[in-house]
């Protein structure tokens, strides 16, 4: 979307999206340390958009302005839900991220649909169930949730490779397609059903 990208100013850079709450639990204060990490190496073209509102969005806005950190990492605010496919669209990959603690083990995103389903690569800092996930369906880099170091090197490996950009991201649509479409959970549902009803 040519003119979302003129709005935020993201045209002609490498734009790394989470979209989704802003809370605590997310953890997002890793992309202003991954920002920050960025233009200490010199490099201007990445930008770390975040959609969405929430808890701390007030907090990481100061911060932003605090670091110098506007242009790099980007906030829009709350969005209308119908205009969050346009904004994935427009992302060269997808940031899922919770913060490193034991009770996100069996946490699974919905991020990671939205994503997967639009064949954008993911970069997940989330463990357990998640990650195990992701990994089968080959639909992006892992790595562990608050590393900033990790993010970084996930990032400038994906905007080096076109080509892995697309194998996962067409890996991941192919996956969740397959086995997380209604339809499919349907039918599976249904004849789980019909065992146990032919088995009484």
């Amino acid at each position: 979307d040519a003119e979302l990208l003129r709005r935020y100013g993201l045209a002609g850079k490498f734009v790394v999206t989470y979209a989704g709450t802003i809370g605590m639990a997310c953890g997002l204060d890793v992309t202003l340390r991954a920002a920050e990490l960025l233009r200490a190496r010199g490099v201007d073209d990445v930008v770390f958009l975040l959609v969405g509102s929430g808890a701390e969005r007030e907090n990481l806005e100061a911060e932003v302005r605090r670091r110098g950190l506007e242009g790099r990492v980007v906030l829009t605010g709350r969005v209308p839900r119908a205009e969050i496919p346009a904004f994935v669209a427009s992302s060269d990959a997808c940031l899922v991220h919770l913060r490193k603690t034991d009770l996100f083990a069996s946490v699974m995103p919905s991020k990671i649909f939205e994503a997967a389903g639009m064949a954008k690569p993911i970069i997940l800092g989330v463990g357990g169930f998640a990650r195990e996930f992701v990994e089968r369906a080959g639909a992006g880099l892992v790595m562990t949730p608050d590393d900033e170091n990790e993010l970084v090197a996930a990032v400038l490996r994906l905007k080096a490779d076109d080509g892995l950009r697309r194998t996962l991201g067409e890996s991941g649509e192919r996956w969740v397609r397959a086995n997380c479409d209604r339809g499919v959970l349907a039918a599976r549902y249904l004849e789980i059903l019909e065992r146990v009803a032919a088995g009484r």
